[in-house]
């Protein structure tokens, strides 16, 4: 990019001075129609838990999670995704598979077999192993499952960029429709990129320790929480973002 103009016929500020133009040249707007909204589900009926590692978010069970629902939709929500919380009892060891290679390619076979033509699949194409996710195993009740273990076998290193370009393009060609980068905060470069790269639909996922580290810090008086969380669900190259 070259400069136009130079000081003092230019001054970038000047737009910035006054709300009114500051409006007016905003390249991104987020509104209600960018939210995915999580939420976790328990069996039974009338169940309320909080979790403790994320103030504010409860496990619901499904009649209480119909009027959360209901909520949603009537602020205009356009999606929710449903986190089960299952009793370690009925777990298999085979649940990491949902993440492992050629998964997408297989459910968009088993949707088209189906007859499900228009199912859209969001795929979490560039998974990161992350200890941002501790809250969310927290909540799901699979956090001593991990043990002293990691998922760094099939979560991808931090270290690594170009691999996740990789991901979101084997993820397309078995029928993605929607790819997400997570955790978000941290991989906006990775959003970009992929915004960049393959010009699809592209979310961020705002996961359970940004919300945590946000949350905490907001309830010690050292952020601002409106500000600060409007600032976060903002990833400007996005198309939308999971967020608590």
């Amino acid at each position: 990019m070259t400069a136009t103009g130079n000081f003092p016929e230019t001054r970038m500020r000047r737009m910035r001075r006054d709300d009114f133009s500051r409006r007016l040249m905003r390249e991104s707007v987020v509104t209600v129609d960018d939210f995915i909204y999580p939420v976790f589900v328990l069996e039974g009926e009338g169940r309320i838990e909080k979790v403790g590692s994320m103030p504010g978010v409860e496990r619901q069970s499904l009649d209480i999670l119909l009027k959360t629902a209901e909520r949603a939709v009537n602020l205009g929500i356009p999606a929710l995704a449903l986190f089960p919380v299952i009793d370690s009892s009925l777990k298999t060891l085979g649940a990491e598979e949902a993440f492992m290679d050629g998964r997408i390619g297989r459910i968009r076979a088993e949707l088209n077999q189906a007859g499900q033509i228009y199912t859209r699949i969001l795929a979490y194409s560039a998974k990161y192993a992350s200890a941002f996710y501790g809250p969310f195993r927290d909540a799901v009740g699979s956090a001593g499952n991990l043990g002293k273990g990691n998922k760094y076998t099939y979560q991808m290193d931090p270290a690594n960029t170009d691999e996740a370009l990789k991901e979101v393009a084997l993820d397309l060609a078995e029928g993605a429709d929607m790819v997400m980068v997570k955790p978000g905060m941290p991989y906006l470069d990775i959003v970009r990129r992929v915004k960049d790269e393959f010009k699809v639909p592209t979310y961020a996922y705002q996961v359970s320790g940004e919300y945590a580290m946000l949350k905490a810090a907001a309830q010690n008086g050292w952020l601002d929480e409106r500000l600060v969380c409007w600032r976060a669900c903002w990833p400007s190259s996005a198309q939308g973002l999971m967020a608590f």
